[in-house]
């Protein structure tokens, strides 16, 4: 990858950086002939355009009245044995008020977690002009690839520490303190966390502040790492325990599991929440449904969007933004969970 500016690149292609600019954004009136020149001395030169500063002057040169930006939104598809998300539902709305409110246009790609760790993008995705993108990511992901096209801001997941671009999540640190909190007032003093992924950057935060809260709480608690999605060897393992070696109150790293862990302590016989009481994270609607009603963390996810894109337009016009930023969420009292 070449160091050299738009400014050079329009000298050795014998035009002004205007067309050069044309060209890079795919603008359909430039010739043919100067196009092809100008792109043959990028591809020559393997250069690719500052994101930041392409967007900026974008910025600069739209009439008044018109669109102000256009964002890209990239949704990261869920696996297929993963129930539709309310999460991306809500996250959708707040990125929708937001665009409104700030008279933008989006476009949205769905992708594939797999190929969007290995930084396989669709072709549209650089060939339409954007002036930032936003992302619903994952934890290990190759968000250097996407970040050459626009500038990025990263919301919902935790990437990893060297992710050079701004993100707005959940707080987990907040939703665990809260779980944990009520269930420690309703008088329990043994907890586990289960989780499938431990390595999963939320869950590992989840279960990193849920340990906290045990030593703080000078109580009995350990995280358990599933071996697959079910929590079926555990539920068997737990009902063959002797109640007063069980824990009273079971924590899921999110509501999925919490289904699951519901469904597999009840085909063993073991009643919640008379027998032990289980909460989940994430205040999933199909909660409501669990028999008994799940008690679950409901992270705002809708001002998550909203506020993420707002981030991301703070970004597009220079000023400066949190490199990370939490969003709060608030506490669903249910059914599954009592004191022991």
């Amino acid at each position: 990858m070449t160091s050299l500016t738009i400014r050079e690149i329009a000298r050795l292609a014998g035009t002004s950086t205007a067309t050069v600019s044309r060209v890079l954004s795919g603008a359909c009136y430039v010739s043919p002939d100067l196009a092809k020149r100008v792109t043959q001395v990028v591809s020559e030169q393997r250069f690719v355009p500052n994101a930041v500063a392409s967007s900026r002057a974008r910025l600069r040169s739209r009439r008044p009245g018109t669109a102000h930006r256009t964002i890209g939104v990239v949704v990261t598809a869920p696996p297929p044995e993963m129930p539709a998300s309310h999460i991306e539902q809500e996250l959708q709305a707040g990125i929708h008020a937001a665009s409104v409110e700030s008279n933008a246009v989006i476009t949205s790609w769905r992708i594939e977690h797999e190929a969007f760790r290995k930084g396989l993008f669709p072709a549209a995705l650089s060939e339409i002009p954007l002036d930032g993108i936003l992302i619903w990511g994952v934890s290990n992901a190759n968000y250097d690839a996407i970040r050459q096209l626009a500038p990025l801001v990263v919301c919902v997941a935790s990437p990893q520490p060297d992710c050079k671009s701004p993100t707005v999540e959940a707080d987990n640190g907040a939703g665990i303190d809260a779980l944990f909190q009520y269930l420690y007032d309703l008088g329990h003093r043994r907890f586990e966390f289960l989780a499938q992924q431990v390595v999963h950057v939320p869950t590992q935060e989840r279960g990193e502040r849920f340990m906290a809260q045990v030593r703080a709480a000078g109580v009995s608690g350990r995280v358990v790492a599933a071996a697959s999605d079910d929590f079926k060897s555990y539920a068997a393992e737990f009902a063959a325990r002797r109640p007063t070696e069980r824990p009273t109150a079971l924590i899921a790293a999110n509501d999925f599991r919490a289904a699951r862990l519901l469904r597999d302590l009840g085909e063993q016989g073991v009643r919640v929440p008379e027998q032990v009481s289980v909460v989940g994270f994430d205040g999933a609607p199909f909660g409501l449904d669990l028999q008994p009603a799940l008690t679950s963390w409901h992270p705002y996810w809708y001002d998550v969007g909203r506020i993420a894109f707002q981030t991301l337009l703070d970004v597009l016009a220079g000023k400066n933004v949190p490199v990370r930023t939490l969003i709060g969420g608030e506490l669903l009292i249910r059914k599954s969970a009592a004191p022991p």
